[in-house]
């Protein structure tokens, strides 16, 4: 059974992020671009990324952080080589007394963590021509991407599904951070998600949660029973980006052998006629509280 009323309140109570602290992130992500503009001589701007402009972002398990990402554009310079875009971020923020402890230097970005839960990974980025580019510091590389893109196709897609491509998607990364045994990167699940909706669907398959549910998780199944050996997983729209660096065979075969797991008990929950007995087999998957 769909149980509507029951994911409704699931996905409130459980899963969606609390909006007081998404309203203190937004908050500090605005210190944070007030700041640059002020300190960071080549900066041009910044922007917000990944789930929370995708409006994919859950509330986080215990013991972990609210992650924001912010893309900030900063102006190319040929002298520079792709080290020194991320160097020059974290220097300047060194230079601050209130961000210097919270700053920590990573591969792509500089992670400002912060006292309440949140974790802010600040990224440089250039424009040049029609092509965006981040930057890979312990490989000195400079990186195609396209966040921008990306966003436009993701929030087309969960239009032809009436806006349940993204409570989908939480409940996947609820069940990620839940049950803790299959670890795919949040963009790359979110990509393979998302991948299964078509363009030309009817929408009436995806009238609820559940439909969509059983229908997108079937078919990323199916996809992964019938594709035994990894394999990239490129950005829809700008191919050169790959979201698979972190992916490997074994990571791979445990995804698709819980994935295959899951989607059997979306299934069996979904074709259940039963009232209660459905609602057990909900309960299995996500816990106690659902439909409480």
């Amino acid at each position: 059974m769909k149980h509507v009323t029951a994911f409704k309140k699931f996905l409130t109570r459980e899963v969606n992020p609390n909006q007081q602290q998404l309203r203190t992130l937004s908050g500090q992500v605005k210190e944070v671009r007030k700041f640059l503009a002020k300190d960071l001589r080549s900066y041009r701007g910044a922007k917000l990324q990944g789930s929370f402009v995708l409006n994919t972002t859950i509330k986080p398990a215990e013991g972990k952080n609210y992650d924001a990402d912010v893309l900030v554009y900063l102006r190319p310079d040929n002298n520079k080589d792709p080290k020194d875009y991320v160097n020059e971020v974290y220097q300047c923020f060194q230079q601050n007394p209130t961000y210097r402890p919270r700053a920590e230097i990573n591969t792509r970005c500089v992670t400002l963590t912060y006292a309440k839960g949140f974790q802010m990974d600040v990224v440089p980025c250039i424009v040049q021509g029609q092509d965006q580019y981040i930057f890979n510091r312990k490989d000195n590389l400079r990186e195609i991407t396209d966040g921008t893109g990306y966003r436009k196709w993701f929030h087309d897609k969960a239009l032809i599904t009436n806006g349940n491509l993204m409570r989908v998607t939480r409940l996947w990364k609820y069940l990620k951070e839940s049950k803790d045994n299959f670890e795919p990167a949040s963009i790359l699940l979110t990509t393979l998600i998302a991948r299964t909706v078509n363009d030309n669907e009817i929408r009436e398959t995806f009238n609820t949660i559940a439909d969509t549910l059983k229908q997108t998780s079937a078919r990323l199944d199916a996809f992964l029973q019938a594709t035994p050996d990894v394999n990239e997983v490129r950005n829809p729209i700008t191919r050169e980006e790959h979201y698979t660096r972190h992916w490997n065979q074994a990571k791979y075969d445990q995804f698709r052998k819980m994935f295959n797991i899951y989607t059997e008990k979306i299934s069996d929950a979904y074709q259940e006629q039963d009232p209660q007995k459905s609602l057990r087999k909900w309960r299995d998957l996500f816990g106690p509280n659902f439909g409480r």
